[in-house]
């Protein structure tokens, strides 16, 4: 009798701990989720693919070619003759004055007066003008804009990063080459590109037109760093300056969802000979963070501990970006900041 009673004490006490154990769980496992649930999210406005050719020449593209409107031949229009013309009067009279007048364009006019008279009169007169203006130069551009996409590689993804985001407004994937993020960072006074650099979004969202990292909607802090799974979502953001920790401010994420979160722009770094495209992430003590770059379910996530954070949210795979350059152009300093 004794034994049964201690089994089934035992076997309450189990039945007990696993519940626990499971309400545990099940609560972390709601409160640590990679994006918000049951929220409702906000459409975020893209900037056109058609730019217009001042914003390409601010961007440092080429200009488009003009699309003609009709295919009928433009009737030629008239003008002035470019023929000169000349007037030559000649007057003969009994008092022995010959006067002659020759009008030339240019103009031109020489007046001879003569008389049978001890006295002769001779008058030459020359009108000549010359007009010529001249501008300062313009000062020599010292910037240079480069353009391109980011390819992204890595288990079986070998695509971009899309031009498009998924509703939280995250950047996500696509294997479209005319759907890829067009990116543009400047290079000024020959200072070499390893970063960290901002880098600005030309067909991406246009309300948030650089490429930054998101603080992610679960992280505990605004800080990457090792035994933790915190992350950030590459997003659109307004720009921050370099070796700046988070800012408070206006991002894709935090307008898409309702959730307010802190974003870094200036964190990347791209190798002008190979063209590997890394990220720099800035702790809010000072101390930096060299992330990996992941893709987690349709977005592109930072994070410095991949182990914890797969631990901690579930599948993710580990890819590599590379910026892919299209054209370059020299602009003046802080011409990709135009619209």
């Amino acid at each position: 009798m004794r034994s049964v009673f201690l089994a089934l004490l035992v076997a309450f006490f189990a039945t007990g701990v696993a519940a626990h154990v499971a309400r545990s769980n099940s609560l972390r496992d709601e409160k640590l989720t990679f994006n918000p649930t049951n929220v409702h999210v906000k459409r975020l406005a893209h900037t056109p693919r058609t730019l217009t050719n001042a914003q390409r020449l601010a961007r440092g593209l080429n200009p488009a070619r003009p699309q003609l409107r009709s295919s009928r031949r433009l009737a030629g229009r008239g003008g002035p003759s470019l023929t000169p013309t000349t007037t030559s009067t000649s007057t003969d009279t009994p008092t022995g004055t010959d006067t002659t007048t020759s009008t030339d364009t240019p103009t031109s006019t020489d007046t001879a007066t003569s008389t049978d008279t001890p006295t002769t009169t001779s008058t030459d007169t020359t009108t000549s003008t010359d007009t010529a203006t001249s501008t300062s130069p313009t000062p020599t551009p010292t910037c240079t804009a480069h353009t391109g996409v980011l390819e992204l590689t890595g288990g079986s993804y070998n695509g971009y990063v899309s031009s498009e985001t998924n509703s939280f407004g995250e950047y996500s994937v696509t294997t479209d080459a005319s759907e890829a993020l067009q990116v543009q960072y400047q290079e000024c006074d020959g200072a070499v590109s390893y970063g960290p650099i901002n880098f600005k979004t030309l067909n991406g969202l246009s309300t948030y037109p650089y490429l930054g990292g998101i603080v992610g909607f679960s992280s505990s802090s605004d800080n990457l760093a090792s035994n933790s799974p915190n992350y950030v979502y590459l997003g659109g953001t307004q720009e921050s300056a370099a070796g700046a920790p988070p800012q408070r401010g206006a991002n894709s994420f935090s307008a898409a969802s309702g959730t307010a979160k802190d974003y870094e722009s200036a964190i990347w770094s791209v190798d002008p000979t190979t063209g590997a495209f890394t990220a720099h992430w800035v702790n809010t003590d000072g101390t930096s963070s060299a992330p990996t770059i992941m893709v987690v379910q349709d977005a592109i996530v930072l994070t410095d501990d991949t182990f914890r954070f797969i631990q901690t949210y579930g599948d993710a795979v580990i890819v590599s970006l590379t910026f892919a350059e299209s054209s370059s152009a020299a602009v003046p300093p802080q011409a990709t900041s135009s619209a």
